[in-house]
C-alpha cells in the first residue's frame, strides 16, 4: 500500500495512523521529534525557517527548499522539512510532479 505524502492538518481530525503532514511553520519544529513527519510551507520568509535548519539537522531530519536546496537568505519563500531523507525525497518528487 503506498503511503500517503500529504494530509490537510486540522485539529478536529485524529491523529493519523501513517505518516503526518502540515503547512505552516509551527508543525516544523515537531518534525524532529516525530509528532509531524513531513511539513511543506509557502509564503514564509528566511528568518522564519532559517532557524530551523540545524534544528531539524541535528534531529537527522532533512530541511531544504522545493528544489532540494540547502536553504539561504536567497531561497525564497517555500521549504519542505522531514524527519528522514527518504520521505523528504519521496516529497520533493510528489511536488516535481505537480
Amino acid at each position: 500500500m503506498a503511503t500517503p505524502i500529504c494530509r490537510p492538518c486540522s485539529a478536529s481530525r485524529p491523529k493519523p495512523a501513517g505518516p503526518s503532514a502540515a503547512a505552516a511553520a509551527w508543525p516544523t519544529p515537531r518534525s524532529p521529534r516525530g509528532g509531524i513527519d513531513i511539513g511543506i510551507d509557502v509564503a514564509f520568509d528566511p528568518f522564519d525557517y532559517l532557524a530551523l535548519v540545524p534544528v531539524v539537522a541535528g534531529a537527522g531530519g532533512v530541511i531544504t527548499d522545493w528544489a532540494g536546496e540547502p536553504l539561504t537568505l536567497g531561497s525564497g519563500d517555500r521549504f519542505i522539512a522531514a524527519g528522514d531523507a527518504r520521505l523528504h525525497a519521496r516529497a520533493l518528487e510528489v511536488l516535481s510532479e505537480s
